[in-house]
């Protein structure tokens, strides 16, 4: 009886271990998820602060409008026999169409400068994780989680924050003729080339993913769910910066981490209980004024 009992006593015991460390591990994984939510938001913040993506939208839209109404003054010019002003329309039109290169130029920058600026706050992350050792409890050993890839992208399901005006008729109708616009909203598509008519179609214009300003609305930056996340590229990997390109202005990143969970035994040495993978997107802030 004293066998038994004894015996019993012992399972219980291990069993209650058992549960507290299993408990443990699942407290550390939610803690885990909580910090890389937090951290993913943080990130988001610095791609769209002061409203510079959706002003780079707003740019390429009266760049764009810029060109089609001097190429009409050129064909009018041409049309009605105004010799005189062809001259001064040409020079008008060439202007618009540089001053779409010096857009494009500063949407590319635009991708570099949000690049360089997550990255740097992912290595301060990295740098902070370093130095904060681990933590212990009950002979488990977990450090905090480590970046291990972080990926630039858009929210699925997500348009431009440029409305379609009707002001000028003809661009107008042409725009929903080759499907650039969402017809129920009027917003202007992501991830599509808004090119414009001949002769005027090897300019690129590409209107980036971003949360228009609604009813004096302005969508402040959020987690969502991981599967809303179409990914542009990775620009972290294992520690080590990537040199994927990037096409398009991101509004969103995702994060995966890996914390590992370790037993440490009574001579110092460690075995490996689990590692801990977690996901995280981030949404940045959406735009902070009405397309006009």
């Amino acid at each position: 009886m004293i066998f038994l009992v004894s015996l019993a006593i012992g399972v219980v015991i291990a069993i209650a271990v058992a549960g507290l460390m299993f408990n443990r591990v699942l407290l550390e994984r939610t803690r885990a998820q909580f910090a890389l939510d937090a951290l993913a938001i943080s990130l988001a913040s610095k791609i769209n602060p002061g409203d510079r993506v959706g002003q780079v939208n707003r740019l390429q839209e009266a760049s764009r409008e810029l060109v089609f109404t001097s190429r009409q003054a050129v064909n009018a010019c041409s049309s009605q026999e105004l010799s005189g002003f062809s001259r001064l329309s040409n020079m008008l039109l060439d202007e618009a169409r540089a001053g779409h290169a010096l857009v494009e130029n500063e949407r590319v920058n635009q991708i570099a400068v949000i690049r360089k600026e997550v990255l740097e706050a992912v290595h301060g992350y990295e740098n902070k994780r370093e130095d904060n050792g681990v933590m212990g409890f009950m002979s488990i050993q977990t450090n905090h989680p480590k970046v291990v890839r972080v990926d630039l992208g858009r929210i699925k399901n997500v348009d431009s924050n440029i409305e379609s005006l009707d002001a000028i008729p003809e661009l107008y109708e042409f725009d929903r003729r080759l499907g650039y616009v969402d017809i129920p909203s009027r917003l202007f598509k992501c991830d599509i080339n808004a090119k414009l008519p001949v002769p005027d179609d090897d300019l690129a214009y590409r209107f980036c993913s971003l949360p228009a300003y609604v009813g004096k609305t302005c969508s402040p930056p959020r987690n969502t769910n991981f599967d809303a996340f179409k990914s542009f590229g990775r620009v972290f990997f294992n520690g080590v910066d990537t040199h994927e390109t990037l096409d398009e202005i991101p509004d969103a990143l995702q994060i995966t981490t890996s914390m590992d969970v370790d037993m440490a035994d009574a001579a110092k040495k460690q075995s490996s209980l689990a590692t801990l993978s977690t996901v995280a997107t981030g949404v940045c802030s959406g735009a902070t004024s009405e397309s006009e």
